[in-house]
This record gives C-alpha cells, structure tokens and sequence, in this order.
C-alpha cells in the first residue's frame, strides 16, 4: 500500500507528537523523520530492485528473440515467446508492447515507449537496432 503524502505527513505528526508527549522532544523527532524516511528508502530500493531484474532478464530475452527469429518466427511472434517464457518484470514490460500493438499502434512506437518509460541503455539499443533492421 503506498501512502500519500499528506498521509505519511499527518502519521508523522502524530508519532511526533506521542514521541514528545511519552519519551522527549529529540526522540520524538527522531521518530517523525523516521517515518516520513523509511517509505521512501524502501521505495527506492524496490524500484532498484526492479531495475537489475529487468537488466538481468533484458540479455536472456533479447537471446530468446534471438533465437525465435531465426528459428522463423516474426519478430511480433518473437516477442510474444518472450512473454510467455519469460518472468516479469520484462515479460509484463514486453506483454504491454503487445498489448499496444494488437490495438493499432505500430510496433516501433510501442517499442520507443517502453525505451523511454525504462531508461534503460540495452533497451535502447535493442529499440534502435530494431527499428533500424524494420527499415531496411
């Protein structure tokens, strides 16, 4: 559950204010900042976290496009044995490209999107040379 600002705000008082009332005034600071703190520390981490899954699952799926593609599959094919071999996060990012495309919207700019929404370099390159092998 993520928590508002203004929540996370209004919890901090109030601990603030117990803190003060039961222990002393530094502790009870002390524990305000903490609980504005730690939300966003585990926030960051998990997004972190996010992160280095995704790179790491990034070099296996672009192997197993790879191999779709020479195997004979289109790349749309390709994509499509990814989500279905592959464990999210990349799957559920490459699964959303799909998603756009059967809808209407050409593969290279739901590709462009998931490059811009990850900011990621291999992904870029993987878009680029994508993109680039479409057109010729």
């Amino acid at each position: 559950m993520k928590l508002s600002n203004t929540r996370l705000i209004i919890i901090s008082l109030m601990v603030f204010f117990v803190g003060f009332l039961f222990l002393n005034l530094l502790l009870g600071l002390i524990l305000a900042l903490a609980v504005i703190a730690i939300p966003k520390v585990l926030e960051a981490k998990k997004k972190k976290d996010y992160l280095e899954k995704f790179n790491e699952q990034l070099i296996d799926g672009t192997d197993l496009i790879a191999n779709s593609l020479r195997a004979g599959l289109t790349f749309q094919q390709a994509i499509s044995v990814l989500v279905d071999e592959i464990l999210p996060p990349l799957s559920s990012e490459f699964k959303e490209v799909l998603s756009k495309h059967r809808l209407g919207m050409p593969l290279e700019t739901a590709l462009l999107e998931l490059s811009q929404k990850e900011k990621n370099e291999n992904l870029d390159l993987l878009v680029t040379s994508v993109i680039i092998t479409k057109e010729t």
